[in-house]
C-alpha cells in the first residue's frame, strides 16, 4: 500500500493578508525546499493542494526521513519577511485507487483530516505508519492518545514523530473533535464528495445573518450525512461546541425541547416550564445545534425561533423533508449526488456518485474492480436511483449475489413497471423504494423477518435487545450490516436509517399478527430491562441515567405498548426506572403528564374510576405517589397533597408499608414547604413507624433526615444533629453513598450553626466529593453555596464569593430556582458585610421574587428582614420600617420563628 504524505503552511490565510507581497516568493521557496526532499527519498508529488503538498511513497523506507528533512530545511531558512513559516505534515498508509496520476479513496481523504489536527512544525503518524515505517537514527514516535477526526471516522490512535535535530519538540493539544465540547456520533462509513455542497453550506453558515438553515430533501438523499460533516468542520466557530439532536424517533413536538436538553446533557430540576429552562441555558451560549429530522414535528418548530430569538450566539442547522417555514429561515435543497449524464462523460472519477458506488461496491465485495465497461453500467445504476447515496448503497450491496449488469437491468425494468401507475410520487422516491424493494427481494426469509422486527426498535438498539425482542442472531445482524440495512456505530449499538425503518415497517404492520407479537416481545423487553436496573439506581446512578437515556425512546414505545394493552405489570415493572428517568433529567410535566395518563387508562381499564382509594392497587398507589412528586417539583402543592394522600390510603389499605414510609414522607416534605412545621413533625413520625415496620432502613433514614430537617429549621441544632446521626448510620446500613452525602451536607449546616466551623467545612468537603463521584450537579452547587457560607464566617471573603459565585451559576444553567436563590441571598449577605449595599439589596429584592414565585414565605420574609436591615445601614429608616412589617406580617402566618431570617 502506498504511503501518503500531505503538508500545509500553518496559518497561511492571516499571511497572505498581512504580508502579500513577500508571500509569493516564500511559496515559491516553500515548494522548491519540499520537492527537492520529496524527490531525493523517492516520493513522487502528487498535485500541490494551495499552500501544501500531496505526496506518495512506495517504500517504507523513506518517508519518515522526508517529513523530518523537510522541517529541518523549513527551519533552517529565513522567512522574516513573512514574520516566521512553519509547516504541518501528516502521515498515512491505505488502500487507494490510482487514476492516471492522482489518488481517490477514504485513505486520502483520512491523511488530510489528520493534518488538519496538527501544528506548525509537527509531523503525525496513523497506526499504519508507525508500525510499517522506518524510523531515522535519533527520531522517536511518540503516543499521542485516541483521538476523533472531523471525517467523524472511529477514533484512532494518532503519534507524534519527534527528533533530536528538530527545534520544535513539543506542541498544544492537537485541534481533535475532543477539543472542543461536542456529541456528533462515529460514523461507519467515510464522508465522500460534495465539495461544492459543503463550501457552500460552510459559506452560508459563516453569514452573520443565516442562523437557521435547513438542509431540504427527501429521504435518503444525505442530509444528516452532509450536515454533520459540515458541522464538525465548523465546530471551532463555536466556544459552546456543536450538538446533534435526532428527532426521528421524537412522536410528539410536545417533546422537542426535552430532546435538544437531552442531546446537551441538560437537567432540568426546577418546577419552571422545559423550555423555559432549555432557553435560560442557552442564553449566553454559542453553539450551533444539528436537530436532524424535523419533518414530521413541523408544528413544534416556533421553539427554534425562540431559541434563535432569545440566544442571540446560537445557530440551527436542520435537515427535513419539507420546509420548517419559519421567518428567518435560510433553505440549502440537498440533490443526489453528481453522477455522468451521458455515457463516455470526461472526468468520471470526479462525480461522487459514482466514487460513492465504487466504494460501498469494495466492502460488498472486496474483488470488486471497475472497468471501462462495469463503470457505464455503475453510471447507470447512479443515474436510476437520481444519486441518491442510500439507493447506491443499497444498489452496491447486491454485488455480494448479482452481477452489476443484472442489478441495473433489475433497476431499470421495476421502475419502468411502477411508472404508471404511481406517476404522483417524486421519481426519487420511486427509485428508492424499488431499491429497498429489491434489496427485500435478496434477503433470506429469516433476514426478511429480522428485518421487520426490528423496525419496532425506535432511537437504535443493543445486540442483546435485538436478540431477545426480535430474535437476531448475531450472523442475521452482520448479514444486515454487510448489506447495508442496518448500522454499527460506536459505542457498541445498532442503528437503522429512518427511510428504511419506515419501509421496514410497513413490511411488518402487513401481518397484523407478526405486528402485534413484535410490538408484545418489544414491551416485555424493556419491562424486563427496566426492572434489571432498579438494584443499581442508587450506587451505579450516573451510568444507569446514561443507559437509560439512550434507551428513552425505546421506553417510550414500551410504555406504550403496555398502556394499549393494559398491561400493569409490565408498567410496574419499568415504573421505578420510568420515574427517576424523569426526575433526574428535570422532566417533570412530561413525566406528570405521562403518569396522568396511565392512571387514568388502568383505572379505566379495570372500572375503578373515582375508587381509586377504595380499589386502586399496588402500582396504582406508586403512580399517584410518582405523579404527586412531579407536582411537587412544578410547584403545584395543592394538587400534590391531594394525590400522595390518596397513595396513602391505598398503601394503608393493602399494608404496603415501605410504599406507605415512602409516601408519607413526601407528604410531610410538602407540608413542610407551606410553612407548618408541627404537622410536618407528626406525619414524618408516622412515616418513621411505617419505615421501621417494613424493616427498611433506607426508608428510615430518609425519614429521620427529615426530621432533622425540621428540627433545623425550628432552631433546634442539638435534636437535628442528633436526628442527622442517625441517618447517617441508616445510610451507612444500606450502603448508600449518596444518601450520606446529603446527610454530611446537613451535618455540615448544624456545625456551621453552631460555631464549628472547621468541623463543618470537612463535612461540606465530603459531601461534594461523594456528588461528584455521582456528577450530582444540583447537590454538587448546594454544597458549594454551603461551604461558601463557612469560609465567609471565617473571613475568606474572596473564597466565599469565589464559591457562591460558582453555586448562583451552576444553578441558574440547571434553572434550579429555589438553590438559586438561597445562594444569592447568602452572597447578598457577604456583600452587604463588605459594604457593598447596592449589590447587597439588588441580591436580596431578586431572592424576595423567587420566594413569592415558589410560594415560599420563609425566603421571602427572610428577604424582606434583609432589605430592611441594609437600609437601616443606609439610614433609610421609613423604608427599613416598612421592609420589618412585610417580614413580621409573613412571619405571624406561620407556626414558629424560623432560623432563616
Amino acid at each position: 500500500m502506498p504511503v501518503f504524505l500531505f503538508t500545509d503552511i500553518e496559518g497561511s490565510t492571516d499571511k497572505w493578508q498581512k504580508y502579500e507581497e513577500g508571500m509569493g516568493a516564500a511559496l515559491a521557496r516553500h515548494d522548491e525546499i519540499l520537492s527537492g526532499c520529496i524527490k531525493r527519498h523517492k516520493g513522487k508529488i502528487i498535485k500541490h493542494t494551495g499552500d501544501g503538498m500531496f505526496a506518495a511513497f512506495e517504500d517504507t523506507d523513506t518517508p519518515l526521513a522526508c517529513a523530518i528533512d523537510i522541517q529541518l530545511a523549513i527551519s533552517g531558512e529565513d522567512w522574516s519577511k513573512v514574520g516566521d513559516l512553519r509547516v504541518r505534515i501528516a502521515l498515512h498508509s491505505g488502500e487507494a485507487e490510482l487514476r492516471g496520476s492522482d489518488y481517490f479513496g477514504a485513505a486520502v481523504n483520512h491523511t488530510a483530516r489528520l493534518l488538519d489536527v496538527g501544528w506548525g512544525g509537527q509531523i503525525l503518524l496513523t497506526s499504519d505508519i508507525a508500525d510499517s515505517c522506518t524510523l531515522p537514527e535519533k527520531a522517536e514516535i511518540s503516543d499521542l492518545g485516541v483521538h476523533l477526526l472531523k471525517d467523524l471516522s472511529e477514533p484512532q490512535r494518532i503519534y507524534g514523530l519527534i527528533c533530536d535535530d528538530l527545534p520544535l519538540k513539543e506542541f498544544p493539544a492537537l485541534r481533535t473533535l475532543e477539543s472542543h465540547p461536542h456529541n456528533l456520533p462515529v460514523q461507519p462509513t467515510p464522508f465522500i464528495g460534495r465539495e461544492p455542497e459543503v463550501e457552500e453550506i460552510m459559506k452560508l453558515l459563516e453569514a452573520p445573518s443565516c442562523r437557521l438553515l435547513t438542509l431540504l430533501g427527501p429521504g435518503g438523499v444525505g442530509k444528516t450525512r452532509l450536515a454533520l460533516q459540515c458541522s464538525a468542520m465548523r465546530i471551532q466557530e463555536y466556544n459552546h461546541g456543536v450538538y446533534f439532536v435526532p428527532l426521528a424517533p421524537v412522536s410528539a413536538p410536545e417533546l422537542i425541547a426535552q430532546t435538544i436538553a437531552d442531546s446537551l446533557k441538560l437537567n432540568f430540576y426546577s418546577s419552571a416550564d422545559p423550555e423555559i429552562q432549555l432557553l435560560s441555558y442557552l442564553k449566553e451560549k454559542s453553539m450551533l445545534l444539528v436537530t436532524d429530522n424535523f419533518e414530521h414535528l413541523t408544528d413544534g418548530a416556533d421553539l427554534l425561533s425562540t431559541i434563535l430569538s432569545s440566544a442571540p450566539s446560537i445557530k440551527i442547522l436542520a435537515t427535513s423533508r419539507q420546509r420548517l417555514n419559519l421567518k428567518g429561515e435560510w433553505i440549502f435543497e440537498v440533490k443526489g449526488m453528481r453522477f455522468p449524464g451521458v455515457e463516455g462523460a470526461e472526468d468520471v472519477e470526479t462525480y461522487s456518485a459514482l466514487e460513492l458506488f465504487r466504494q460501498s461496491a469494495a466492502r460488498a465485495n472486496p474483488s470488486f474492480e471497475l472497468d471501462a465497461e462495469s463503470e457505464k453500467l455503475a453510471i447507470k445504476v447512479c443515474r436510476l436511483v437520481g444519486g441518491l447515496p442510500l439507493g447506491i448503497e443499497l444498489a452496491a450491496s447486491w454485488l455480494r449475489s448479482l452481477s452489476l449488469t443484472e442489478i441495473a437491468e433489475e433497476i431499470s425494468e421495476n421502475l419502468d413497471f411502477l411508472e404508471s401507475p404511481i406517476r404522483d410520487i417524486p421519481e426519487r422516491h420511486r427509485s428508492l423504494r424499488e431499491v429497498f424493494g429489491y434489496s427485500w427481494k435478496l434477503l433470506t426469509e429469516d433476514e426478511q423477518n429480522t428485518l421487520a422486527r426490528l423496525s419496532v426498535f425506535r432511537g437504535g438498539f443493543t445486540r442483546q435487545a435485538a436478540r431477545k425482542a426480535a430474535g437476531a442472531s448475531l450472523v442475521i445482524l452482520s448479514a444486515l450490516v454487510d448489506k447495508s440495512l442496518i448500522a454499527k456505530s460506536g459505542e457498541g449499538r445498532f442503528g437503522m436509517h429512518e427511510v428504511i425503518r419506515q419501509y421496514s415497517h410497513e413490511k411488518l404492520e402487513a401481518d397484523k399478527k407478526e405486528y402485534a407479537r413484535s410490538r408484545e416481545r418489544h414491551g416485555l423487553y424493556y419491562a424486563e430491562f427496566l426492572a434489571g436496573l432498579e438494584a443499581e439506581l442508587t450506587e451505579n446512578r450516573r451510568q444507569i441515567l446514561e443507559v437509560l437515556g439512550s434507551e428513552v425512546d425505546n421506553i417510550r414505545a414500551a410504555w406504550d405498548w403496555a398502556l394499549d394493552e393494559g398491561r400493569e405489570q409490565e408498567i410496574s415493572k419499568s415504573l421505578r426506572s420510568v420515574y427517576t428517568l424523569h426526575a433526574a433529567r428535570g422532566w417533570f410535566k412530561d413525566g406528570e403528564l405521562l403518569l396522568k395518563r396511565t392512571i387514568e387508562a388502568l383505572a379505566k381499564a379495570a372500572g375503578i374510576e373515582g375508587k381509586l382509594d377504595k380499589k386502586g392497587s399496588v402500582t396504582i398507589g406508586r403512580l399517584l405517589l410518582y405523579q404527586g412528586w412531579f407536582n411537587v417539583c412544578r410547584g403545584d402543592y395543592a394538587s400534590a397533597k391531594e394525590l400522595i394522600s390518596t397513595s396513602i390510603e391505598i398503601f394503608k389499605r393493602l399494608g404496603e408499608y415501605s410504599y406507605l414510609a415512602y409516601a408519607l414522607n413526601r407528604l410531610g416534605s410538602v407540608t413542610l414547604f407551606g410553612g407548618d412545621f408541627e404537622g410536618a413533625r407528626k406525619i414524618q413520625e408516622e412515616s418513621l413507624e411505617a419505615g421501621k415496620r417494613a424493616d427498611n432502613p433506607i426508608r428510615q433514614a430518609h425519614t429521620t433526615m427529615s426530621l432533622g430537617n425540621i428540627a433545623r429549621k425550628s432552631g433546634d441544632y442539638d435534636a437535628a444533629w442528633n436526628y442527622y446521626k442517625e441517618t447517617l448510620e441508616l445510610f451507612d446500613k444500606g450502603e448508600n453513598r449518596l444518601g450520606r452525602a446529603v446527610c454530611l451536607g446537613n451535618l455540615g449546616i448544624v456545625a456551621y450553626r453552631t460555631g464549628r466551623l472547621e468541623e463543618s467545612k470537612r463535612l461540606n468537603e465530603e459531601s461534594i466529593q461523594i456528588c461528584r463521584e455521582f456528577d450530582d450537579k444540583r447537590m454538587i452547587a448546594e454544597g458549594l453555596s454551603d461551604l461558601a457560607s463557612v469560609y465567609r464566617k471565617m473571613g475568606e471573603v474572596e473564597k466565599a464569593r469565589e464559591l457562591f459565585t460558582e453555586s448562583i451559576e451552576m444553578n441558574r444553567e440547571m434553572g434550579v430556582r429555589s438553590a438559586t436563590a438561597i445562594a444569592l441571598g447568602s452572597l447578598a449577605s457577604l456583600e452587604m458585610e463588605a459594604g457593598n449595599l447596592e449589590e447587597a439589596a439588588r441580591m436580596t429584592a431578586e431572592v424576595a421574587i423567587f420566594g413569592k414565585e415558589l410560594g415560599r414565605p420563609l425566603m421571602t420574609a427572610g428577604s424582606y428582614t434583609k432589605l430592611g436591615r441594609i437600609a437601616v445601614m443606609k439610614g433609610v429608616y421609613k423604608e427599613a420600617r416598612g421592609k420589618f412589617r412585610e417580614a413580621l406580617k409573613l412571619i405571624l402566618g406561620l407556626k414558629v420563628v424560623p432560623d432563616t431570617l
